[in-house]
């Protein structure tokens, strides 16, 4: 328990150097079923609420839907563009990683979270990002958390510099190191 109150307040002093933090952020983040306080609250979901309130993104590009109960809190709150891409559900890597073995129930419960209006959702592979938008589109907001690991997570992060807007930010979720 003291590690978790350790962890809360360490994030939140981090949240205020970076001048993240607004007056009544608690009871907005609640709004949204976000609670910083709660063991299992995945800080991501904090992270962007705060990242999204405090600047005027336009457009964002999430790299690895899963299962979209990320990409489907976002839309709650972000009026832009979110474009979420995933592995195609059809293909063996998908079905393989994450034990998605369930894949039938799991498709249908994420394709039910991504059908809003402001998320467009892709099947394809990370791979062909640089052919899918370089040179058509930028993002003001990349979030790279698809696969955790070498060489794919480098790749996504090289593609992802190449496509971001002039004063975009990319942000990466954790990376597993060849040694694990």
């Amino acid at each position: 328990k003291g590690s978790l109150i350790n962890d809360l307040n360490y994030n939140i002093s981090k949240l205020e150097v970076n001048n993240l933090l607004f007056p009544d952020y608690k009871n907005k983040l609640r709004e949204y079923g976000i609670d910083i306080s709660h063991s299992e609250q995945s800080w991501h979901y904090v992270l962007f609420y705060l990242l999204l309130k405090k600047n005027k993104y336009k457009n964002f590009l999430e790299i690895g839907t899963f299962d979209a109960r990320f990409t489907y809190n976002l839309s709650k709150y972000f009026n832009g563009e979110i474009i979420t891409i995933d592995l195609n559900s059809s293909s063996d890597e998908f079905e393989n990683s994450y034990s998605r073995k369930r894949k039938k129930d799991f498709v249908l419960k994420r394709n039910q979270l991504i059908d809003k209006g402001n998320i467009n959702f892709r099947e394809m592979d990370s791979f062909f990002i640089i052919d899918e938008f370089y040179n058509k589109k930028k993002f003001d907001l990349i979030w790279v958390d698809g696969d955790h690991k070498n060489p794919q997570v480098t790749f996504d992060i090289i593609s992802s510099i190449k496509l971001l807007s002039k004063k975009g930010k990319l942000l990466i979720d954790d990376v597993i190191p060849d040694s694990v």
